[in-house]
């Protein structure tokens, strides 16, 4: 099977990319249930299998998917926050935050929190385009929160337009009134 072959190259050796193009692969079947939540499984996995117990890792304020005190490998920690991509300037994190069920933005802040303050080339944060999430996704203010808690400071940060992404909230959520979010 596919998964077994990526498997495979994770244990052989990992590659450069592999996690972004598992990401990518996650927002491919926005239509298909089944391929969706199996493609968000391969992502959790990879994680499992690259991440190392430690006493001194960050335990975060939110659940996470992965055991406490679990830290990402050096090749990992380097994947989370290496910028690839279709345009070339996307973390895992900024891929998924777009699409993915709260339980993977979950283990990736988990293993990486420094990857929520990465702004992209107009200077957005993950938080910009967690704010962007539609309000009938189920997982909207689960991802919102958790990336409020993995860097609080995100909520005053100004992207180059001068939009922190409290103004991507209102902008994208106004007309649903959706008082939750904004608390």
């Amino acid at each position: 099977s596919l998964f077994e072959q990526r498997i495979s190259v994770i244990i052989m050796g990992r590659y450069t990319g592999t996690l972004h193009k598992l990401c990518e692969q996650g927002g491919y079947y926005q239509n298909n249930h089944n391929k969706r939540k199996n493609a968000w499984t391969h992502v959790l996995q990879y994680l499992e299998l690259n991440t190392v117990s430690d006493p001194r890792a960050w335990k975060p304020p939110f659940e996470s998917p992965l055991p406490p005190y679990t830290e990402a490998s050096d090749e990992l920690e380097n994947e989370l926050l290496d910028e690839q991509g279709p345009k070339k300037e996307e973390t895992p994190l900024r891929i998924s935050v777009r699409i993915a069920p709260s339980q993977i933005i979950a283990a990736l802040c988990h293993v990486c929190p420094e990857a929520a303050k990465c702004p992209d080339t107009k200077g957005r944060l993950p938080l910009h385009w967690v704010c962007k999430r539609p309000s009938s996704d189920p997982d909207s203010e689960r991802v919102f929160q958790i990336v409020v808690q993995t860097y609080p400071e995100a909520l005053l940060h100004r992207d180059d337009a001068g939009r922190t992404p409290l103004h991507y909230l209102f902008w994208y959520h106004a007309h649903t009134r959706s008082a939750r979010l904004v608390q």
